[in-house]
């Protein structure tokens, strides 16, 4: 967990942000839940202003019956954002880790 993923604005056409949970598993993995966030409810955030504060979001389960919690920050950031140097960037290649 742990993890900073960046997304760049003009690329994200949805009025909403889908984030799937999923246990890795070494034949396939298996659905957890899922978070389904207005892009209207995300803040904005431009360094040096103050950290965000992390939420708990419901995760969905696929018969729309909650299945446990997430906490997450999500943000609409710039390049100056301190995170952003370690974050995974949707512009290049796809990669895999634990």
């Amino acid at each position: 967990w742990n993890q900073v993923f960046a997304f760049t604005k003009d690329r994200i056409q949805s009025l909403s942000v889908e984030i799937t949970v999923r246990e890795k598993e070494f034949v396939n993995d298996e659905f957890i839940g899922k978070i389904a966030i207005d892009m209207s409810d995300i803040p904005t955030r431009v360094p040096p202003d103050s950290p965000l504060a992390p939420q708990w979001y419901k995760l969905e389960a696929e018969a729309n019956s909650s299945v446990g919690e997430l906490m997450m920050i999500l943000w609409f950031g710039t390049q100056a954002d301190e995170v952003f140097i370690d974050a995974w960037h949707s512009d290049v290649a796809s990669v895999s880790g634990s």
